[in-house]
């Protein structure tokens, strides 16, 4: 059996806890034994506070193949880490687990996500990097938290609308599967845009054009099968390094648009 990384806050026995405690350490053993693995283990992989609730579960490299339904009765839980599994199927019942602020997933087999993440409102960490996702679900833009979210080594085609609704900093899409991106990628407020390694084929200027003031997008397109001859006059003229796919867009304090650290005649754009 691999190691589980798992840390204690406090030690409980079954016999002692409270009722509500010992309903959530139920709700650990069913995941496990939906995973053909040791109840008996629930206790020591779960972080409690005050002996009253589940607050973190690390069960990383361990072989899990699905979340059931349990995880929706983990309702205090904050942090979940479960990268390097084999994890394909996520309930929607973790919807219910509105105090998480942290689901690392990295390494997984998933191709999608429940609908009812986006009822996670506290979220600030969504590590899904190296999955096999190939959509989103349009609930993703309500997770106003969010300040990290990595999606590199999936197969992502699309984006949903509400992608732009997020307030990340940074867009990790390299290593996907994308043609196209939304038009509200426009309102996003990130810095570094990784584009790297997708099929654009056509160059998405009115995607990357911030609409937002004070806002700087710096993207990396390299190693996509861009046709050159979409690619802006405008671009080209002020970005020396437009060939490679590096290039970047701006709006300052008075919206006037800057690209390649050129500003533009305030009546462009």
């Amino acid at each position: 059996m691999k190691t589980i990384s798992i840390f204690l806050l406090s030690v409980c026995f079954l016999a002692g806890c409270q009722s509500e405690f010992k309903q959530q350490l139920k709700a650990v053993e069913e995941i496990l034994i939906a995973n053909n693995l040791d109840p008996a283990r629930a206790r020591p992989i779960s972080r409690t506070i005050d002996k009253k609730n589940v607050f973190s579960i690390g069960l990383e490299n361990d072989s899990l193949r699905i979340i059931p339904d349990a995880i929706g009765r983990l309702t205090n839980i904050r942090y979940l880490n479960l990268n390097f599994n084999e994890i394909e199927h996520i309930s929607e019942e973790i919807g219910n687990c509105t105090a998480l602020v942290m689901i690392e997933l990295v390494g997984n087999k998933l191709k999608r996500l429940p609908e009812s993440l986006g009822n996670l409102r506290n979220l600030e960490t969504l590590e899904l990097r190296a999955n096999q996702l190939e959509y989103l679900p349009k609930s993703i833009g309500k997770l106003q938290k969010l300040k990290k979210l990595t999606l590199q080594r999936n197969r992502l085609k699309e984006l949903p609308e509400s992608f732009g609704d997020l307030r990340i900093g940074t867009v990790w899409l390299n290593e996907n599967e994308l043609e196209t991106l939304p038009e509200s990628f426009s309102n996003l407020r990130v810095y570094d845009v990784h584009l790297y390694y997708n099929n654009i084929k056509v160059f998405p200027f009115e995607a990357l054009v911030p609409r937002n003031k004070l806002t700087y997008f710096r993207v990396g397109l390299k190693n996509n099968p861009l046709d050159l001859n979409t690619i802006p006059p405008i671009v080209r003229q002020y970005c020396s390094s437009w060939e490679v796919g590096a290039v970047s867009f701006g709006r300052d304090k008075d919206s006037i648009l800057h690209i390649c650290n050129h500003k533009l005649d305030r009546t462009a754009f």
